[in-house]
């Protein structure tokens, strides 16, 4: 997911960011001052369902808050994002080893 969250950051100018993937409690993903820390659990996720994480948090590098603004900078990246967060809502409690 690291690597493929490149085509992310140089759209929004956002190189500087480090990501990792590892345990987080009751979230997806997070992100706090240049840094994005992916729930593992996301492996388990279709390919489509990771993009769209990766780009709400990347997103944030941008805007702090689940704005307009923030939603208008999450649907240039990922267009359909509705319908992945949607799924994700939907289906992510059965994403389990």
């Amino acid at each position: 997911m690291p690597e493929r969250a490149e085509e992310y950051t140089q759209k929004l100018g956002t190189n500087d960011v480090n990501i990792k993937v590892r345990e987080i409690a009751r979230r997806w993903g997070e992100y706090r001052s240049g840094h994005v820390v992916l729930n593992w659990r996301l492996i388990l996720a279709p390919r489509k369902i990771q993009d769209y994480v990766v780009a709400h948090e990347l997103a944030h590098s941008k805007h702090g808050d689940h704005s307009d603004s923030f939603w208008n900078t999450v649907g240039t990246l990922v267009p359909d994002y509705r319908e992945r967060r949607e799924w994700l809502r939907v289906k992510g409690n059965t994403l389990s080893v």
